[in-house]
């Protein structure tokens, strides 16, 4: 009889000390399971704060001669384009935009027979237009508004000029490029250029006072050391389309 008892005090010991073996497991486990939920959560919330493609925005991005971006918007007659621009050398080949010679919009420099050297000039419809030609080209900051609506075009918050050419579609085959342009002589091509660009954009120039909300909002950003141009509007990040790399302005 004792020996039954023991062994069932013995059975009823183990049995006991499989119970505790299997609670101390248990919590182990949740501890593990609620420091893998903590760290979920965490990086659910980083994700969800981090709503856009890049690291930093940054204060331009800069073109060395190589570089270049599609903005892969086609400018049309009721476009209202805004640039935040300088150029980086004054060269007679500088600029960006669509296409030169055959409409679009464009700006560029290029060296003017009245003039002592490098112009700014500006396209806004069929023909081209200088503001001034006898205003050499520089390197500081400025900011242009071409309304293709109108024809008009403004530099720094000053009219400048209308154009005397309607707005040709005839001529409206290629978008908008960034730090480059289309040369149409010979074979179109991409033509890089030295500058900084410190933001664009792109607006319905009709739908202006409805809503006045961009089409597309470009500000430059960097990955890393890669450099890019964000759209703000349909949160895509626009990369290089050329060769080399990008100089990056200062995080802001």
């Amino acid at each position: 009889m004792r020996k039954d008892v023991f062994r069932e005090n013995k059975s009823t010991m183990n049995q006991r000390e499989r119970e505790r073996e299997l609670v101390a497991s248990q919590s182990v486990l949740s501890a593990e399971f609620a420091r893998a939920d903590e760290a979920l959560t965490n990086w659910i919330r980083l994700l969800k704060n981090r709503t856009t493609l890049y690291d930093s925005r940054i204060e331009y991005l800069e073109s060395t001669g190589t570089q270049w971006i599609d903005m892969g918007v086609l400018p049309t007659g009721t476009s209202l384009w805004t640039l935040s621009f300088a150029f980086t050398t004054v060269d007679t080949n500088n600029g960006c935009g669509s296409k030169i010679r055959l409409g679009g919009m464009t700006i560029r420099q290029r060296n003017n027979a009245t003039s002592a050297g490098s112009t700014m000039l500006f396209s806004c419809g069929n023909n081209r237009i200088n503001y001034n030609t006898f205003v050499a080209s520089d390197t500081n900051r400025h900011s242009a508004i071409f309304n293709a609506s109108r024809g008009n075009i403004y530099l720094d918050g000053k009219y400048r000029v209308t154009t005397d050419a309607a707005w040709n579609n005839n001529h409206n085959d290629a978008t908008l490029k960034l730090f480059g342009f289309i040369e149409t002589l010979g074979t179109e091509r991409v033509v890089p250029a030295h500058m900084r660009i410190y933001s664009t954009s792109i607006t319905n120039a009709q739908d202006l006072q409805k809503n006045p909300i961009p089409k597309v909002d470009l500000v430059p950003v960097r990955t890393g050391n890669v450099g890019g141009m964000f759209d703000r509007i349909s949160k895509t990040l626009l990369l290089n389309q050329g060769t080399g790399d990008f100089v990056l302005g200062p995080d802001v």
